[in-house]
């Protein structure tokens, strides 16, 4: 099975993990993330917040049109959609796990928000019993 994780915002996280082999990637654009073969869209579910004030204001859009697009992308082409919110997400993953589960070669070339998107797929596999979570309850 393949993954697509993805992190909206005006640089978004973008990661590929194929289940199969144990691979990650991280895809180009956001464009060339949709083009390749995914059977599951993990994606952070993303609330306006007004607090922000009007200097985030084109961040909101970006990250909120990026959501659009990957919803009418897995509706068009049948990969299941799962939104995940952040907060829960950054409890649990913390940084040592997720370099735990990431190849080092691959992980020291990520963004944090390339981070933030592996942490989606990873939580993902955890909640589907693809991994393991008494390995990592030592953390």
């Amino acid at each position: 099975m393949i993954i697509l994780g993805v992190d909206p915002g005006p640089d978004p996280g973008l990661m590929l993990h194929d289940t199969d082999n144990s691979a990650w990637t991280r895809p180009d654009s956001l464009a060339d993330a949709l083009r390749s073969k995914h059977d599951v869209l993990v994606y952070e579910r993303y609330i306006v917040n007004s607090a922000r004030g009007l200097s985030d204001t084109r961040a909101q859009q970006i990250a909120l049109s990026q959501i659009g697009v990957l919803e009418d992308h897995a509706w068009k082409h049948g990969c299941r959609p799962v939104v995940q919110s952040a907060s829960q997400i950054k409890a649990f993953w913390r940084p040592k796990r997720v370099k735990k589960m990431i190849p080092k070669e691959v992980y020291s070339t990520l963004t944090r928000h390339d981070k933030d998107a592996a942490r989606h797929i990873l939580h993902y596999m955890l909640c589907r019993g693809l991994i393991d979570g008494k390995d990592l309850l030592d953390d």
